[in-house]
């Protein structure tokens, strides 16, 4: 009798120490768990500023390539819609001709 209740008291012993592995194995676990969560949110959350500054970037480039073409556009504009120096001047006079000769009229 005697050994039967060392064999059960022995056995609940081991029963509350592995009960106790466990409930520490799995605190562990958790922990991994919740620092895993914790660094996979801190590098979601530097990726998503990363992105947001790279996505501010490309509209300032966006608008910069805008800009210039329509500076370009302007440009060209002016050079083909410009008038000749001569036709800002007026008529070119000719020695002798009938323009020479008649007075400048305002326009």
């Amino acid at each position: 009798d005697q050994l039967r209740s060392a064999a059960d008291e022995r056995c609940g012993s081991l029963q509350e120490e592995h009960s106790a592995a466990l409930e520490a194995e799995r605190q562990r676990h958790d922990g991994s768990l919740e620092k895993a969560r914790r660094q996979w949110l801190s590098e979601r959350e530097e990726l998503r500023r990363r992105l947001e500054a790279a996505a501010h970037e490309a509209e300032k480039a966006r608008r910069a390539v805008q800009e210039q073409e329509s500076e370009s556009e302007a440009v060209a504009w002016r050079r083909t819609h410009a008038m000749a120096p001569s036709l800002k001047e007026g008529p070119v006079l000719v020695q002798g001709s009938r323009e020479a000769a008649a007075p400048q009229q305002p326009v």
